[in-house]
Formats: structure tokens, C-alpha cells, sequence
């Protein structure tokens, strides 16, 4: 016996959590994940040549270790689609 589905009723996964893909890693854009790398970037800001690599871990279970070299990079991707989710005023 064969159970046909309505695709239109499947929920698609959240984008947010999915994410988007940054040196082979998919890292989500909650709050949560906002909170913590708004943590880090300050660190980095602050330590400046002294900012020693971190394990970040995403919401969506996936992690990226952010140093020196690639932070920049990084919030230069990763923000403007946490942004995306907003709506403008």
C-alpha cells in the first residue's frame, strides 16, 4: 500500500538554523548564536593580536573555531544574513 503525501503540508526546515555555509561549515543565525559571536567579536576587539582561536558552537549543532585569520571573513558573511531576517523600518 502506498501513502501519498502532500508535500505543500511538510514544514521546511528554519533558515536560521539551517544557515549559511562559511569555510564548509553551515552556521545558523539565531539569537542565541548573535549573543555568543557578538561575545567573541568583542574579545577579538578588544585582545586584538592577543585574540586566541575559539570554538564557537552554533545552535544548529555545528561549530567553527574563529581566529585572527578568518574572523573578519566570517562577520562579513555571516551578518548580512543574520540581517536578512529582519524586516526594514
Amino acid at each position: 500500500m502506498l501513502i501519498k503525501i502532500d508535500s505543500t503540508k511538510i514544514p521546511l526546515p528554519d533558515p536560521k538554523l539551517v544557515g549559511i555555509e562559511f569555510d564548509g561549515v553551515m552556521c545558523s543565525a539565531t539569537r542565541d548564536d548573535q549573543n555568543g559571536l557578538v561575545a567573541v567579536l568583542t574579545a577579538y576587539q578588544l585582545q586584538g593580536a592577543a585574540f586566541q582561536p575559539t570554538r564557537f558552537e552554533f545552535a544548529n549543532g555545528n561549530s567553527l573555531v574563529l581566529k585572527k585569520t578568518n574572523i573578519q571573513a566570517f562577520i562579513a558573511a555571516w551578518m548580512p544574513f543574520r540581517q536578512s531576517f529582519f524586516t526594514p523600518s
